[in-house]
């Protein structure tokens, strides 16, 4: 299905209904009675396969255009790269990464990434 968005982030109201075996519809409701409505952001993306990894914290460093997640489960930060939408070599850490930070930053408040 394709969204008629064409700016992103954009908020999204969903309302959804159930159908019995007799054909009769009735939307989800609240305890109050009142049809429940739902909320949902819709941002623009890929979806880039993971292989059965865990991620516990991601940083995002705007200078090289490139996302840092903390993988538990291999101990050690993937490197995607957002430019070309492929992953770099991983820096091995350690035992279970949780968390990350870019610090310190240097006198002109660049950001430093540091494992």
């Amino acid at each position: 299905m394709k969204l008629p968005y064409t700016t992103f982030p954009t908020t999204a109201y969903i309302q959804v209904f159930a159908q019995n075996t007799n054909g009769v519809r009735a939307y989800a409701k609240l305890s109050s009675g009142a049809d429940r409505i739902d909320t949902v952001v819709v941002v623009a993306g890929v979806t880039v396969a993971a292989n059965r990894w865990s991620v516990a914290d991601a940083l995002y460093h705007q200078g090289k255009d490139r996302l840092y997640l903390t993988n538990l489960t291999r101990n050690q930060v993937e490197v995607f790269n957002l430019a070309d939408s492929s992953f770099k070599p991983a820096v091995i850490v350690g035992s279970r990464p949780w968390g990350i930070t870019a610090w310190p930053r240097n006198r002109a408040g660049t950001m430093v990434i540091r494992f």
